[in-house]
């Protein structure tokens, strides 16, 4: 599919090197041979070719007579304005294409008509006046371009940046317009892809909602150390089918984000949060492991994360019993897609219940000096928060 039109127009403009907006007619008759090969589809068939010699060949006995395509762009005072330079080129490429016109077109094709349309009524207003046109008349070409549309959407974007405009300007020279209207051209060209990527993601959401929300967890190395990274490759190397644990962060993505506990030493601070998945920023990111659907809806899970962000204040946080982990189960569990792998808490569950053992181990004598060692030797040493 070859670029829309107006697209195409845009970069034959471009590549005259025009000062701003304005163009020398004088440099026309050099400049005419490379505008004619921009042109799309112009040099397709031998008929198209001729149609199209016969806009831009001088006409006359010896030529002395101007093209079609130099008497369509409306010189004045010596100057060719990219408005009229866009509607010869569009005149021309319609002239070579016949009756081939009406062939279908792309979406950014029938947006570029519109445009097309749009223009018109802006110059034949310019062509009356030939002096600034009021704020009123670009408004009612906008308003009415936009109400008889069939991409609503595309159009509301004009309509917007007209009325913002329009409560400081009360008129509007040619120079004013084409600025405003360059963005539409580059959004045309770009309105049918959107559009299709903006379907495929209703489709999937559909989708989703029809089997289930995918629920994936995210475990990274607590903190950025390289110490803790090594440490977590012996005890728990991403591809061994035996974890036997390691000083891990974890969070559960949902609906597009990523949901983590941790640690705050302000009671009115939430323990929860969320981010972009697999960026937390304190922690150094190792894999990812799906967890399956689950059948909850979006309306569900938002009730879930509310109690959790109560259940889970951040002065609540204990690296060996109430940490992000057991955080990350609760909720997988919850969205019934069951817990997160075992591997991913091993560690923090042997400390926790070491702990208790030598807690009761202090209340005798003879055992109170080794308890610090003990738990220094099993548990590697961790950062306050997760």
């Amino acid at each position: 599919m070859p670029p829309p039109l107006a697209e195409c127009a845009l970069q034959a403009w471009a590549e005259c090197e025009p000062t701003g907006m304005l163009l020398p007619a004088d440099k026309l008759p050099l400049l005419l041979p490379a505008i004619c090969l921009r042109v799309p589809g112009g040099m397709d068939t031998p008929e198209k070719a001729q149609k199209l010699n016969t806009a831009f060949k001088a006409r006359g006995d010896s030529g002395e007579v101007p093209s079609l395509f130099q008497e369509w762009l409306r010189v004045r005072d010596g100057q060719v304005h990219f408005l009229y330079f866009w509607r010869a080129f569009v005149d021309a490429a319609h002239l070579a294409a016949g009756e081939d016109n009406g062939d279908a077109r792309s979406m950014a094709d029938a947006i570029g008509a519109e445009l097309d349309a749009l223009r018109d009524s802006i110059l034949e207003s310019h062509h009356e006046t030939t002096q600034l046109i009021p704020a009123r008349t670009v408004i009612d070409s906008v308003n009415a371009a936009a109400a008889s549309s069939s991409f609503p959407l595309f159009w509301s974007m004009a309509v917007e940046t007209v009325n913002s405009l329009t409560e400081a300007v009360q008129q509007f020279s040619l120079d004013d317009l084409a600025v405003m209207i360059l963005p539409w051209i580059q959004a045309a060209s770009t309105w049918e892809q959107r559009h299709l990527e903006q379907q495929t993601n209703r489709e999937a959401r559909l989708r989703e909602r029809e089997e289930g929300l995918m629920v994936n967890v995210h475990v990274y190395d607590v903190s950025q150390e390289e110490k803790v990274q090594k440490l977590n490759r012996v005890l728990a190397h991403q591809y061994s089918p035996l974890k036997l644990g390691g000083v891990f962060h974890a969070g559960i993505e949902v609906l597009g984000l990523e949901w983590a506990y941790g640690a705050s030493d302000d009671a009115t601070r939430p323990g929860v949060s969320c981010m972009k998945p697999r960026s937390h920023p304190m922690h150094h990111y190792r894999q990812s492991m799906y967890l399956g659907r689950t059948p909850l809806s979006e309306g569900e899970i938002g009730e879930i994360i509310s109690s959790m962000l109560e259940e889970y204040p951040g002065d609540d946080y204990d690296l060996l019993r109430r940490n992000c982990c057991h955080f990350a189960d609760d909720f997988a569990r919850r969205l019934k897609v069951g817990g997160i792998p075992g591997w991913v808490c091993r560690l923090a569950s042997i400390g926790a219940g070491l702990e208790t053992a030598l807690q009761k181990a202090q209340g005798i004598p003879a055992l109170n000096g080794v308890v610090d060692k003990v738990m220094g030797a099993v548990l590697p040493q961790a950062p306050d928060s997760d």
